[in-house]
């Protein structure tokens, strides 16, 4: 992933520069209202920016999670059908002493794409909520 995703310390900023240019609006002369200006346009130009980055961590995340959802299951796929073939109702093919080992670790390659799935996801959906937006390219 892209690292931190940037964090919400621009609302925080941008809020502070509303405030100030609510309240002392009447008492700040026209070149420190163009610099408040400037400042709350480098805002949301973060916002727009920080989005972006949102975007692009989370295009990354759900490409390599669909690669990896391939490459497991498939070996789940074939780790099902070994374990069906494996363990019959009226004989067993490998020894009883290790049966359960084997079958111990096909149950974990069979969970395996669940648990990567649900992985990714709680972690799509951590991302989305702490960098939350009001809409598209508009900070909160």
């Amino acid at each position: 992933m892209l690292g931190v995703v940037l964090g919400p310390e621009y609302a925080v900023n941008m809020t502070a520069v509303h405030h100030l240019q609510n309240e002392y609006h009447a008492s700040l002369s026209e070149e420190v209202r163009t610099e408040f200006q400037a400042i709350e346009e480098l805002l949301e130009s973060i916002a727009i920016v920080r989005q972006f980055y949102k975007t692009i961590a989370i295009q990354q995340d759900f490409a390599t999670v669909s690669r990896l959802l391939i490459y497991s299951g498939v070996l789940a796929l074939v780790t099902v059908i070994s374990l069906t073939l494996i363990y019959r109702t009226n004989s067993v093919t490998v020894p009883a002493s290790i049966l359960p080992v084997v079958v111990s670790v096909g149950i974990g390659i069979i969970v395996s794409p669940l648990a990567l799935f649900v992985t990714y996801i709680l972690r799509a959906a951590t991302i989305a909520r702490r960098t939350v937006s009001v809409g598209p390219f508009v900070p909160p």
